[in-house]
């Protein structure tokens, strides 16, 4: 029995070898030619629609782990600052993102921020933050901070530093820090010696 004349498939379908009719490329996937099996869109690109030639490209501040869904939009705290992303990325710690399409914003030495953070935070007085800006650290002892300071610094020669979220205190009249700094209390002058 003779067979009818043949057509070619149309763009964006296919047909194996002794397949009767054109199937249409499938969502997830592109057919690029039509006596060609569909290809699956590789990871960073997605295809939502049916009987395409193309995959798209994941846009900035997307992810896109499925090929057959829409991009999904990073949540607060992550980017993806590149197209094609497979996953967005959570910002990492001493780094604040507040666009997910655009690469980390570093926090400066008197802040900190934790992993996944939209904002740095003003390193509070007794820390630092200057070393570690993913999460403030206790100054040691003899060692104060204020507010938005960012770096401890040592308790200077004459004063002391009970505390180490204030100013250091002058050690008062007839009492020395011995000319040591980083002291936490004063002693009382030796006798024989002039403590002024």
């Amino acid at each position: 029995m003779p067979s009818g004349p043949t057509t070619s498939c149309a763009a964006g379908s296919y047909s194996n070898e002794g397949d009767k009719r054109c199937t249409v490329c499938p969502v997830g996937f592109f057919c690029p030619a039509v006596d060609h099996p569909p290809i699956a869109c590789p990871a960073g690109f997605y295809q939502v629609l049916v009987g395409q030639t193309t995959c798209n490209l994941c846009p900035k501040g997307f992810s896109c782990n499925t090929s057959s869904v829409l991009p999904i939009r990073c949540s607060l705290g992550t980017f993806a600052a590149f197209e094609g992303a497979k996953v967005c990325t959570n910002c990492p710690a001493g780094n604040k993102c507040l666009d997910p399409t655009i690469a980390p914003l570093p926090c400066t030495n008197s802040e900190y921020a934790p992993t996944t953070s939209t904002m740095c935070f003003q390193c509070p007085a007794g820390f630092e933050c200057a070393t570690n800006r993913g999460e403030p650290t206790a100054c040691g002892t003899g060692f104060y901070s204020l507010a938005k300071d960012g770096i401890c610094k040592k308790c200077p020669v004459g004063y002391y530093c009970s505390t180490k979220a204030n100013n250091p205190m002058p050690c008062q009249s007839g009492y020395t820090t011995n000319g040591l700094s980083g002291q936490t209390f004063c002693t009382p002058c030796p006798a024989n010696k002039d403590c002024s």
